[in-house]
């Protein structure tokens, strides 16, 4: 039977073997908090040890058995599980952009004597866990044996490609037909990714010229806008200004329009007001006063009140004759 190549590693000064040696790898699949097992041996024949594992990432990862404590010759498997909300925001991500994924668990080990070994084994779970916490907080990290592994995090069908060689010819040659050449083909897919460089360089472009297009529309659509309301309003201060119009009797003039608004009803309850349009220095002007009494004073006394507006030059000729 051929023997089993194990992927191993003994950290310098120290008797831990870890497998895998190098990576963690977790089989991304939707909806899945995917596995990876890590195995921690000791290989002495004489000591006992003490390990934890750290992880740069402790939100994403489930640890069981952290820390813990290692008989000579003896082993600890731990599984590491990663968060299902993680696994699937890293299959959002494209294969290329997974690999930058920089996620890392560091093991830790130290020799331990053996009083401090008989002392912790006696001890409940919680008890153990708190005295290797104490250990580790005073021991000297200058004595510590570290081997730091990354994470891997591929999907099935991205290992079976890469299982794959990169150029497969399965045909057979028939009727003296040349097979492929490698360079050839290599060539080709070099001309394929300069043409594909040089159509997403066109696109964004193409994109770039179209938000500038954008820009210009949402800026002439403002003015128009702009240019509409402008319109409106002068139109309306026109009408308004101008009073009543020549061939439409019915219209009702500016001092009419005037003392329909409700400003001028709660100031006439109030004061009692009178309203007339007179010219003033060449200009046509809306003049509000109080009523007088029979002296001819003002119902306010010597505050009387006169608001005037001025109007357009030719306008309220009508009113004023």
């Amino acid at each position: 039977m051929a023997s089993t190549s194990v992927d191993v590693a003994l950290a310098p000064n120290s008797s831990v073997i870890l497998e895998p040696a190098d990576s963690l790898s977790f089989h991304l699949q939707p909806q899945t908090a995917p596995q990876a097992v890590l195995t921690i041996r000791n290989v002495a024949d004489d000591r006992q040890i003490a390990f934890k594992v750290k992880t740069t990432r402790l939100q994403h990862f489930t640890r069981a058995v952290n820390p813990g404590l290692l008989v000579p010759n003896g082993s600890a498997s731990i599984m590491v599980i990663l968060q299902q909300k993680d696994c699937d925001e890293l299959l959002r991500l494209d294969p290329a952009e997974r690999q930058l994924a920089n996620d890392k668990f560091l093991v830790q080990s130290i020799y331990v004597d053996d009083s401090f070994y008989e002392l912790v084994k006696t001890k409940s779970t919680k008890e153990m866990a708190d005295e290797l916490t104490n250990m580790w907080a005073r021991t000297d990290k200058r004595a510590l044996s570290n081997k730091k592994l990354r994470c891997r995090f591929v999907q099935d069908n991205e290992e079976q490609l890469a299982a794959q060689p990169s150029v497969l010819f399965l045909d057979l040659l028939q009727d003296d037909k040349p097979a492929p050449k490698v360079a050839e083909n290599r060539e080709g897919g070099k001309e394929a990714i300069q043409e594909v460089a040089a159509l997403r360089k066109k696109y964004d472009e193409l994109t770039a010229q179209r938000d500038v297009l954008m820009s210009d529309l949402d800026k002439t659509r403002q003015l128009l806008q702009k240019a509409s309301t402008d319109a409106q309003r002068a139109k309306k201060l026109e009408v308004i200004g101008a009073g009543i119009s020549k061939d439409n009797g019915d219209t009702p003039d500016f001092v009419s329009l005037f003392k329909t608004c409700e400003h001028y009803r709660q100031l006439n309850e109030i004061w009692g007001l009178s309203a007339r349009c007179i010219c003033w220095q060449g200009q046509k002007v809306l003049q509000l006063m109080c009523v007088t009494n029979e002296n001819g004073s003002s119902t306010l006394g010597k505050g009387a009140l006169e608001l005037s507006v001025r109007l357009r030059p030719d306008s309220c000729s009508h009113v004023c004759k």
